[in-house]
């Protein structure tokens, strides 16, 4: 293997040419090693990267088999549940039924059929046992209930009819004050004397209320009419002066 020389060496005096080709030499094997060196580098780096590449393709291979492990295991979770929930549904509904003959048998309204259910299986009361356990002892108290909750039930329609009402009646005074050039300081009045008054829809276009906040809205502004008239008449006879 050559090596480079010096041409200044004392030992290389006169033999410029031989140094010459001794150093072309040396550049061409140091360039052969470098190259393969070189090369054997990139193989390291294609084999690391293969290396890498591999384990990444594993890596992903093993996630989505655990993926589809979960997900089968989620399935038979889920389909677990949903026979538990049939088996349940189909208990309830056996319970619910056979709860609905027991209240026509006592002449009870089916209304509390829900609670009587609840408190039969919060006890853990066979399907067999509801009638004699349940109902039975407390016949009177499971008629007055039906009773109440019926009257609860029909509060509650008469509160959602009456906030409906609300609705309606203040939707349509809006429209009334809009078309009759009501003026807005009026609105809330208007809402309360209708609402009061239990006025339908069609009696309150031509309500006697709204006829005077018509009046009174335009007796406020023929006022403010002629004040404005004379504010425009006095600032032009201060031009004119």
């Amino acid at each position: 293997m050559a090596r480079r020389q010096s041409y200044f060496a004392k030992s290389n005096r006169g033999k410029a040419g031989q140094v010459f080709f001794n150093n072309m030499v040396a550049s061409s094997e140091q360039y052969a090693r470098d190259k393969k060196k070189q090369a054997a580098q990139e193989a390291r780096e294609e084999k690391k990267q293969l290396r890498e590449l591999a384990k990444h393709e594993r890596e992903v291979a093993a996630e989505e088999r655990r993926q589809q492990r979960e997900r089968e295991k989620q399935e038979k979770l889920n389909q677990k549940a949903a026979k538990v929930r049939e088996k349940e549904q189909a208990k309830n509904d056996k319970y619910l039924a056979r709860i609905n003959l027991i209240c026509g048998k006592f002449e009870i309204d089916n209304l509390c059929a829900d609670e009587i259910f609840e408190e039969a299986l919060a006890a853990d009361v066979p399907l067999g046992k509801i009638s004699s356990l349940v109902v039975e002892p407390k016949v009177d108290y499971w008629t007055k209930r039906s009773e109440d909750i019926r009257e609860e039930e029909q509060l509650r329609v008469a509160r959602i009819e009456r906030i409906q009402y609300v609705e309606s009646v203040k939707d349509y005074c809006d429209v009334v004050i809009e078309q009759r050039n009501i003026l807005g300081r009026f609105r809330d009045a208007l809402y309360e004397e209708m609402i009061a008054s239990n006025a339908n829809l069609e009696e309150i276009q031509h309500h006697q209320s709204v006829s005077k906040y018509v009046q009174e809205s335009e007796h406020i502004v023929n006022i403010l009419d002629r004040k404005l008239d004379h504010f425009c008449l006095a600032s032009e006879r201060e031009t004119s002066a």
